[in-house]
Parts: structure tokens; C-alpha cells; sequence
């Protein structure tokens, strides 16, 4: 009979207790966005954003639920679209909510539950990663919690799902134990979680991976000045693996480039250096309340304070929240303070535990604000542009600060002996959990108002499309208008509407290609709106489309001219043709009757002749005169 030692009798008590505090750590922060965003009157089937840069994300999910990112035929018709033309490489989180739309065949679900994951998994790996860095069970609990609701994935949202913060942790974690020499002594599948982290990274957000490297570049500095050469092996690996991964995820929009001169030449074009100081990281930024705090004198104070500045880029996202702003000034304070200390002095112990977190958080402030080193680099490698978002990293650090600072007081407390000491420091943590979420969400965008706009854009968009569908047949061509090029855009909510249809159809195709089209489709394009709007629309119908969608809004302020010249002409086809979205923003008109009427007379192989030449050539106004639409 085989008797269990105490350790292994306790073993499933213990894995018990350890799923139940991880767990609670992931599903905590989960539960307040449900609440927050969905309950009760929301629903996981309407993104929380259905607008701007929302809507370029949720195709990522829409075409992996479909048919898969390379070859979109659904967009830029007559001939399909490509993702990765233009390259967002944030393919581990596209793929998450690509599966899960796929799994439920909605993509909503896909992005709103992909948001909700992710949320879980930041807070869920910050708190083990402060468990790394031996605080104890509870403040780690609390920092972890409160970093898994960082403001910067409140704002992001599904608005910018690319843009991550749940590797980053143990990605920090990682350079702080190599700082402290600490690397080496983990259990080797401590290790080889905290290496795969980092190959996942090169599969994820560039932002995350660059700002990864940089920071394990300043460990290798640091390890070498102090001729560790073994110990600075490891961030160098971390480095290698990042840089090769990021290489090998870039292979495909490299090769959906190589063909494509005129898409490639549009990456050219950028004005990163130009905005250096608008996607910059500003102290106030970090550490002042956001324009939405929940607080009526806050609020008030802030915007007026705003006001007094040059508008910047993400000004709320890289927020702290009270809990990183306290933890931003204790690192801060540590870093003067110890350059105050005579060299032969001993360092306190507690100063001793945050130098490495001063010395990383301090190189993050350096590359990241305005006119740092990050605007150096902008001039030779400007595809990492918006330094702001370091602030991720800064956040991980100071959050430390906060919770180690914590830590001493509880151990204080505790160290007392008194039973009010002891409920205190059972308490206080638990109060400063409360009171960060309180803080951090009720700064963050009113979720009930970005609830009902995008339910509303989504419904009437969505009933305009059931209408189509059901006058149309399966895989029927739509042409969208105004027809833009992404650089000419400067109202980027307008630009991107015109992917509602898409996204809220099952089979329609849609001209309309996003950012950057392949250089077929731009051509041939470019050559059909060099006629005039008679020659435009028959021109249309001999390429075989059924019918061209108008998003009126974006015509109210631009390019009036043209709108009228449009309507003019497809009025005078017949006022049954057109249908019109609840709201008016979009109108469609109906071509598929004019497509059958001349397919009719011309038979229909010399129709299909004609299409044929027609997508052949880069100009369809240069189809034979003889065809002629009435």
C-alpha cells in the first residue's frame, strides 16, 4: 500500500487554491466590462465601437470567418482585396477573434469576446508576473486586477484591437529578473514561459515587441558595463527571437508587396517624423485625470486644462490611473533619492527592490517623450511612430512601485500584532482594489453611449444590406462612392464607414478597398472615374456590377459637385431603384435590371466577352462606343 507523503497529499489543495486565485484575477476584470459595457441592455453581437478604426479591425475577423486574410473577394471588387498590403502583423489577437467569430459565425462576437479575453489574460499574467517579483499573494492580486483594466485597454477597446497590453508583463517581468541576476535562478519552465512570451510577441503587436527589445537592449548595456557578459546572453536572446519572429510574420505582407509598386510607393509616403511630437509620451498625460473622470471637479478641470494645449494623439490612453500615478512618483522619488545617497552608503532594503524597476521605467520616459530619443530614431526607422505607447511598459513599473509600497505597509501593520491592524491589512488592499476600478473605469469612455451608437449604426446599416441581398443575387458587384485613397481621407470616421456594408453582409461584394488596394484595383479604378457619369455607370454594368451604394455623409462637407452629377444621372434610370437607410446616411441604387437588360440584347457570351475586356483594361471608358446603356 503506497502512502502519501503530507506535500503530496496537500499537492491538489494547493493547485486548488492556485487556479481559484489566478482565476479570480482573470475573471474580476472580465466581469466589470460585462457589466460595464453589455449588461443589460447590450449584446456580444454589436461591436462596443462601430466606427472609425473599429471597423478596419473587425474585418480581420469578418474575412477569417469567411475565407481568410490573403484574398478578400468580398472587397475590391471586380477583383478581391489583401490584409496584408497593408501590415498591422498583430496576427496573434486577429487570429483570437478571427477563431472565435469563426466558432460563433459573428463577427461581433468575435471582437467584443476577443476584447473580453484579453482583458482577462493581461490581468491574469500581471499578477503572475508580480508574483515573479515576490510580492505577496494579495497585493499582487490587487496590481494584477487594476493593470488588466489599464485605461489604455479601456480606450483601445475594439477601436484599436491590434494594439495589446497582455504579453506585456511578463515581457517586463522578463528584463527586470535578468536586471536582478534573477533570470537564471527560475525554475527552468518559469524560463522557457518567460522565452515563449517572447516569441509570441514577435507574432503580435510591432509596438509591444519594439518597445520589448529596447528594453532588454538596455539590460544587455547595463549587464556588460558591469562585465556580466554570461548573464547579458539572455535579453540578447530575447532580442534575436522577437526580431526573427517579427521577420517571419512580416513574410507575407512582404510578399503581398513584391507585386505591387504603386502599394509599396503609398508606404513611402509616410509623415511619421512630421507628427513626432503628436505621438509622443507627455508627462501629464501619464499622471493628470483624464477629460471623463467621473468626479465633476476633476472632469471640469481637466478639460479646461486640455484646452490650453496643442491636441496630441492618444492623450487618454496613456493614462495611469491613480494607482500607476502614485506608483510613477515612488519610482521617481527612489531615483533621487538614491542619487542623494553618498556612494559608500547602504541602500535600503526597499529602495534596493525598486532601482530596477527605476532604471527600466526611467530609459521607457527617455524613448517615448517629446523629443526623446524615440523622435532620434523616427528619422531613420520611422515604422514605429507613436511612442506614446510605451506607456504600457511605464504602467507595469509603476504599478510595482504602488504594490511594493503596499506590501511594506500591510507587513507593518501585520507586524504590529493588533487585531485592527491585522483587519486593516486584510482590508486595505481589497479598499484599493475598489477604489482603482472605480477610478480607472469610471474614467474611461461613457459605455453606454458608445453602446447605443454602435447599436444604431449596426441596425440601420444592417437593414439597409438585408434589403440589398434580398433584391439581389448571390455575389452581386456593389461599387461604393465617394471613392477615396486613405491619404486623401482626412475624416477618418467617413473613410472607414463604408465597410458597415461589408462587414454586415454575407455575400455582397463591395469595390471598396480599405487603406491600401492592390495596385489592379487602384488602376482600374482610377481609369473608370476618368469618365464622366454616364460613361461611369455603363461602364459599371459592362463589368457586370449590380447596383452602386453612396454614403451621403461623407459627400455633405466634400466633393458636393460630384455627388450631384452621380444622383442626377441615376435618378434618371428610375426613382424604384434607389433605397435609402433609416438614418439617410446611405443610399443605393439598384443596376442589376440595366445588367440583365443588356446582357439580353448583346447575348450572352458576347456580354461576357465584353466583361472579360473590360476588366482586362485598366480603363473602362475605352470599351467599344457601339455599347451603349440608355
Amino acid at each position: 500500500m503506497q502512502v502519501l507523503t503530507k506535500s503530496a497529499a496537500t499537492q491538489p489543495i494547493r493547485a486548488g487554491i492556485h487556479v481559484i486565485y489566478y482565476g479570480s484575477a482573470a475573471l474580476l476584470p472580465v466581469l466589470v466590462l460585462v457589466i460595464w459595457c453589455f449588461w443589460p441592455a447590450g449584446t456580444l453581437r454589436v461591436p462596443i465601437v462601430f466606427e472609425q478604426d473599429a471597423l478596419f479591425s473587425s474585418v480581420y475577423a469578418r474575412a477569417f470567418m469567411d475565407q481568410g486574410w490573403a484574398s478578400i473577394p468580398r472587397l475590391g471588387a471586380p477583383f478581391s482585396h489583401n490584409l496584408f498590403l497593408f501590415p498591422q502583423n498583430a496576427h496573434l489577437d486577429y487570429g483570437m477573434a478571427g477563431l472565435i467569430a469563426y466558432a460563433f459565425q459573428d463577427f461581433g462576437i468575435g471582437m467584443n469576446l476577443g476584447w473580453l479575453i484579453k482583458t482577462g489574460l493581461a490581468a491574469l499574467l500581471a499578477t503572475w508576473s508580480f508574483r515573479q517579483l515576490k510580492l505577496t499573494r494579495a497585493t499582487a492580486w490587487c496590481a494584477g486586477v487594476l493593470y488588466g483594466l489599464l485605461p489604455y485597454g479601456l480606450f483601445r477597446n475594439v477601436l484599436h484591437f491590434n494594439l495589446s497590453h497582455w504579453l506585456v508583463p511578463v515581457l517586463a517581468v522578463a528584463a527586470l529578473l535578468m536586471l536582478q541576476d534573477s533570470f537564471g535562478h527560475l525554475p527552468r519552465w518559469k524560463r522557457g514561459l518567460l522565452i515563449g512570451a517572447c516569441v509570441l510577441a514577435g507574432f503580435n503587436d510591432p509596438y509591444a515587441a519594439f518597445f520589448a527589445c529596447f528594453l532588454f537592449a538596455v539590460v544587455a548595456v547595463l549587464l556588460l558595463a558591469q562585465t556580466r557578459v554570461r548573464q547579458a546572453l539572455a535579453p540578447l536572446l530575447c532580442i534575436l527571437l522577437m526580431v526573427g519572429c517579427g521577420i517571419l510574420n512580416t513574410i507575407p505582407a512582404i510578399l503581398a508587396l513584391k507585386d505591387a509598386p504603386l502599394a509599396r510607393q503609398a508606404h513611402g509616403e509616410r509623415t511619421a517624423v512630421e507628427q513626432a511630437d503628436q505621438h509622443a509620451l507627455y508627462l501629464r498625460n501619464l499622471l493628470l485625470p483624464v477629460e471623463e473622470h467621473p468626479v465633476d471637479f476633476i472632469r471640469n478641470g481637466m478639460y479646461t486644462l486640455h484646452k490650453e494645449y496643442k491636441p496630441q494623439f492618444d492623450t487618454r490612453t496613456s493614462h495611469l490611473g491613480a494607482f500607476g500615478a502614485v506608483g510613477f512618483l515612488i519610482l521617481l522619488g527612489a531615483a533621487l533619492f538614491r542619487l542623494a545617497l553618498p556612494k559608500d552608503a547602504p541602500v535600503p532594503p526597499f529602495l534596493a527592490r525598486l532601482l530596477p524597476a527605476c532604471a527600466l521605467c526611467l530609459a521607457c520616459v527617455l524613448l517615448g517623450t517629446a523629443g526623446g530619443f524615440g523622435s532620434l530614431l523616427m528619422l531613420g526607422f520611422d515604422l514605429i511612430r507613436c511612442y506614446n505607447r510605451v506607456s504600457v511598459y511605464i504602467a507595469f513599473f509603476s504599478f510595482f512601485a504602488t504594490a511594493a509600497a503596499l506590501d511594506l505597509l500591510v507587513l507593518r501593520l501585520q507586524g504590529k500584532g493588533r487585531a485592527g491592524g491585522i483587519a486593516l491589512s486584510a482590508a486595505l488592499p481589497i479598499c484599493i482594489v475598489l477604489a482603482g476600478i472605480a477610478d480607472q473605469v469610471g474614467a474611461a469612455p461613457n459605455a453606454a453611449y458608445l453602446r447605443n451608437t454602435s447599436s444604431k449604426s449596426f441596425h440601420d446599416v444592417k437593414s439597409l444590406v438585408g434589403a440589398m441581398e434580398s433584391r439581389l443575387d448571390t455575389g452581386a458587384m456593389i461599387y461604393t462612392l465617394p471613392n477615396r485613397d486613405f491619404a486623401y481621407q482626412t475624416d477618418i470616421h467617413s473613410y472607414y464607414r463604408l465597410l458597415m456594408p461589408y462587414l454586415l453582409s454575407g455575400d455582397l461584394r463591395f469595390s471598396y478597398a480599405p487603406l491600401v488596394a492592390h495596385d489592379k484595383v487602384r488602376t482600374w479604378q482610377a481609369g473608370l472615374h476618368e469618365n464622366p457619369p454616364e460613361q461611369f455607370i455603363q461602364a459599371l454594368v459592362i463589368a457586370g456590377f449590380d447596383g452602386i451604394l453612396i454614403d451621403r455623409q461623407a459627400y455633405r462637407d466634400t466633393d458636393h459637385a460630384e455627388y450631384q452629377a452621380f444622383v442626377k444621372v441615376l435618378k434618371e434610370l428610375g426613382p424604384e431603384m434607389a433605397l435609402l437607410s433609416e438614418s439617410g446616411d446611405f443610399a443605393f441604387y439598384d443596376l442589376s435590371g440595366e445588367r440583365r437588360r443588356l446582357m439580353a440584347e448583346l447575348g450572352a457570351d458576347t456580354y461576357k466577352r465584353l466583361q472579360r475586356e473590360s476588366l482586362d483594361s485598366p480603363h473602362p471608358r475605352d470599351m467599344p462606343a457601339s455599347v451603349v446603356v440608355d
